[in-house]
């Protein structure tokens, strides 16, 4: 029949890879194809960022065995390109043939596009494989799953994107070759593992309920199940090992935030952001996100109006039976771990179970689990449009019908399909950042490092990757550096290290440049007694760098474009800041993450808890905003307690001399990501990570400005000391 000719079907794929290559154009734009073009790697907080770096650090340098282990970013550290997101299966190739490759090379771009052109191939021929023949249908169906939700809403993670390795997986369970169904899952897992350690879960678990499906069927005895079995293991051990992932203990792989980054049980019915059509419904954690299956209102009103049609057939598959059933039960256990814990709808929290501290342990390694809602996903959109295509209806109803849905979804996702404002609209970490003048500084450094290491945040948010593209393309080592997995115990002792020889043995320094933020040059007065740097300021940062480096020996030239300024700083534990100020006002606001610290010091344990202030009980990335009079709360609110995760207070302070008019405002990191504090219509606040605090007199005069940075540490940064530096300030 003409239906099973492959031949025939050229056509109709490549209109659903012309598809995807237009949705690909509208939302990342052809700008990034461009392998030379990095300026869009580069915008504020991004996690492309880090991803760029570690492949920029990993293609230069030395070969290694195993072949994705590589040092000099995040420096002492050796790290995985495979726990990182510069994607080692087109990187270790592309490290091949480093020597013919422009300086400046992305490979993020040409990724992505074809993540969009496989997940097209790949969901027209699962849809063939579910026994639809009408290619019309077929090319439609695999237009659905291009716009899926789960697909577009992940460009913020490039290597996530590689959706088409789920359905690659999908492909092979439902093959009528199941002789080849070893290797051919071997090939994915390998994959997957070289693409993100998430998506191993995905191919592994099919894989095997793959095999149990085919001894239940009888095509496969319980002798070569245990041998398919064991193949999975193989696959997946060899891509772990060879990539170099078993550097990171078990120990080192979890991450904060297990039950936040859920799925909401309202997952298949709201987008995360307001679509073009439907609203976005409330969650219970701004984070859940993660968990964000949105089918479409095109969809919901199919299944709505025609419920006889799709419960008739059952949504899922027409038929349950011994084929279909170890996928299912994988399919539900997964949306079972993406709802986590913390059982939520809309913003209520309906169910709370408390894991076993082992349990949270091992959950915690895939804190991200609303992430797992995606193959149930993808076999209901399958199912809603085999549904259709087995229909008794005309095939000419059945493409108006799906065609119709298909622009309905369009217009409703169009916020995800336009061009995305993280590429399109540029945002700089810094605005006027002097790249040249500190490219350099560490280009002619006989040794540079940042102080503290691993800091993500120096004067602002992720601004170590302004420092971190310098040193990458210089080249040189970084010691800093963005990972979302580390071995927290090397990068302790490092830290303690340098700041130990700053403070104690800073002779041991004397030919470094060192590059560092206000906050801390407290910590360098042993150093500058030495008389061995000079202190160069720009954009904030300050460089100690030694008198006798080649840096200097241009002094006379470069000194001219500085003029000479002397600072003082300190740091302040809360207490002594608290009681500094007893008499007078506090007004807080949250801006990005201020929970992770708050427990852990004991200054602000000791406060807050003498006047049963909420706060302690903050969530990861939770709003709040609050005023205190001395020891006194006043009014709080917090985040979780709103629909758009964001707080505001507006108030009359009733002080000796006169009124004045208070505004707090906190907003999440995906909801604006700022703290303001006004007063009288000025903002006074910081708008820094963690804590920020203005604090006014009983006269009502604003006395001081500060942020307490609670994600990481308990004290701040104050001018009460006698601590002065000669800086020279880039004009």
């Amino acid at each position: 029949m003409i239906q099973n000719n492959p031949k025939h079907h050229y056509f109709y794929i490549g209109a659903a890879i012309l598809f995807a290559v237009v949705i690909f154009l509208s939302k990342i734009g052809v700008s990034a194809l461009n392998p030379t073009y990095d300026a869009w790697l580069m915008t504020s907080g991004s996690d492309w960022t880090p991803d760029y770096m570690a492949w920029g650090f990993y293609r230069s340098s030395d070969w290694t065995f195993p072949l994705g282990i590589f040092t000099g970013y995040s420096f002492p550290e050796q790290v995985s390109l495979g726990l990182t997101g510069g994607i080692p299966l087109l990187a270790v190739p592309l490290k091949l043939f480093d020597p013919l490759l422009p300086k400046v090379f992305q490979h993020f771009g040409i990724w992505l596009l074809l993540c969009y052109i496989l997940q097209a191939f790949f969901s027209y021929h699962l849809l063939r494989l579910w026994g639809i023949k009408d290619r019309v249908l077929l090319s439609l169906g695999a237009c659905f799953f291009v716009i899926s939700y789960t697909l577009l809403d992940r460009i913020a993670h490039t290597n996530l994107c590689g959706h088409w390795e789920i359905l690659a997986s999908l492909c092979v369970y439902f093959s009528k070759s199941p002789q080849k169904a070893w290797w051919k899952h071997g090939l994915l897992i390998f994959a997957s593992v070289w693409t993100h350690p998430y998506l191993i879960i995905f191919t592994i678990f099919i894989a095997l309920a793959d095999y149990v499906k085919l001894y239940l069927i009888g095509k496969i005895n319980l002798i070569k199940a245990g041998l398919y079995i064991i193949s999975i293991v193989a696959f997946a051990g060899l891509a772990w090992f060879l990539i170099g992932n078993h550097i990171l203990e078990s120990d080192q792989a979890r991450g904060e935030g297990f039950g936040v980054f859920s799925a909401n049980l309202n997952t298949f019915f709201t987008p995360k952001t307001d679509g073009g059509i439907m609203p976005a419904l409330a969650r219970y954690y701004d984070t859940q996100f993660e968990g964000v299956a949105y089918f479409g209102i095109g969809i919901l009103i199919s299944i709505l109006f025609f419920p006889f049609l799709f419960f008739k057939r059952i949504a899922f598959f027409p038929k349950i039976n011994t084929l279909k059933w170890p996928l299912l039960i994988l399919a539900l256990g997964m949306f079972l771990f993406s709802l986590s814990n913390q059982i939520c709808l809309n913003n209520t929290l309906v169910l709370y179970y408390k894991l076993p501290t082992w349990a949270m342990d091992k959950a915690s390694i895939l804190r991200a689990s609303g992430r797992y809602v995606w193959l149930i996903h993808y076999i209901m959109l399958g199912s809603f449009i085999y549904v259709i295509a087995q229909s008794k209806l005309k095939q000419t109803v059945k493409y108006i019908w799906l065609g119709c849905v298909l622009g309905i979804t369009i217009a409703d996702f169009w916020p995800q399909i336009k061009p995305s404002p993280f590429i399109h609209t540029f945002h700089p970490v810094v605005e006027g950042f002097e790249k040249d003048f500190w490219t350099q500084v560490i280009d002619e450094a006989d040794d540079f490092i940042m102080f503290p290491a691993h800091e993500r945040n120096y004067e602002r948010y992720a601004d170590d990757m302004l420092f971190a593209e310098i040193a990458m393309k210089v080249p040189t080592k970084f010691n800093s550096g963005h990972l979302a997995r580390f071995n927290s115990n090397i990068r302790d002792q490092y830290k303690k290290a340098i700041q130990d020889t700053i403070e104690t043995k800073p002779e041991l320094y004397g030919n470094k440049t060192i590059i560092t933020s206000k906050k801390h040059l407290p910590i360098f007065s042993e150093l500058m007694k030495q008389g061995n740097h000079r202190i160069l300021e720009a954009n904030d940062y300050y460089a100690f760098v030694p008198r006798n480096g080649t840096f200097l020996s241009m002094e006379s030239d470069v000194l001219d474009a500085f003029h000479k300024d002397t600072i003082k700083i300190a740091k302040e534990d809360f207490g002594v800041y608290t009681q500094r100020n007893r008499n007078n006002y506090f007004l807080m606001a949250v801006m990005d993450e201020a929970s992770a610290k708050l427990k852990s010091c004991p200054d602000f344990v000791t406060y807050f808890s003498s006047n049963k202030s909420n706060i302690l009980d903050l969530g990861f990335r939770e709003s709040y905003v609050g005023i205190f009079k001395g020891q006194e709360l006043l009014q709080e609110i917090r985040g979780k307690d709103h629909q758009d995760r964001s707080v505001k207070l507006d108030t009359i302070l009733n002080l000796n001399q006169n009124e004045k008019a208070i505004e707090l405002f906190s907003a999440d990191k995906d909801n604006g990501n700022e703290a303001r504090i006004f007063v009288d219509g000025i903002n006074y606040a910081l708008n820094d990570r963690g804590l920020n605090i203005v604090t006014i007199n009983e006269d009502g005069q604003v006395i001081e400005s500060t942020r307490f940075d609670t994600f990481q540490e308990c004290h701040h940064e104050t001018k009460n000391s006698a601590l002065y530096y000669t800086v020279w300030r880039k004009m």
